[in-house]
């Protein structure tokens, strides 16, 4: 019985860490801010993707990324386009890229969202190469990993205050 109960409550919160991340997304991208550098994002979904990681493991962030990024561009019209294929593109590699980095590093959880948005930049890029079938565009990398430290240092300090409130609470609990 306490095993079923264990495994009830996890995916409760997996399910509440994936509706969370696509409601972000959602908001996220309906915001059209007057940025000069086009395609950079505060990154708010990946905030929940990263609590899952420290919460549960490898596959249950990869799991709130894929099903955010299918749900939300369903939700959002934008299935299987070229919006949604560099989005899974960035979710995924950053997720990889990530789940290697807390492995084998000492980086904290503000560090680790650093990695994840840099990386995520570095996805896009890759599909945007590949469909425009020119490597030009990878000059433009270095603007994404640039913005990637302020934004990724933001939602590193978000996941931290958040992941921090899940612990206590369920301490409590």
């Amino acid at each position: 019985m306490r095993k079923s109960k264990m495994t009830t409550r996890k995916l409760t919160l997996i399910t509440m860490l994936t509706a969370m991340a696509i409601v972000a997304n959602i908001i996220e991208n309906s915001i059209t801010l007057p940025l000069v550098f086009p395609g950079v994002k505060l990154g708010l979904a990946n905030v929940f993707a990263v609590i899952a990681l420290y919460m549960f493991g490898a596959k249950e962030m990869l799991l709130v990324n894929i099903m955010r990024v299918l749900l939300a561009s369903l939700l959002s019209g934008r299935i299987f386009s070229y919006t949604f294929f560099m989005s899974l593109a960035g979710a995924l590699l950053s997720s990889l890229v990530v789940i290697l980095f807390k492995r084998r590093s000492g980086l904290s959880i503000i560090g680790i969202n650093c990695i994840s948005a840099a990386f995520h930049g570095v996805g896009q890029i890759l599909i945007v190469m590949i469909v425009m079938k020119s490597t030009e565009i990878v000059m433009y990398l270095g603007v994404m990993i640039l913005l990637a430290i302020p934004t990724g240092l933001f939602t590193g300090f978000l996941s931290k205050m958040i992941f921090e409130r899940i612990r206590k609470e369920n301490y409590n609990a």
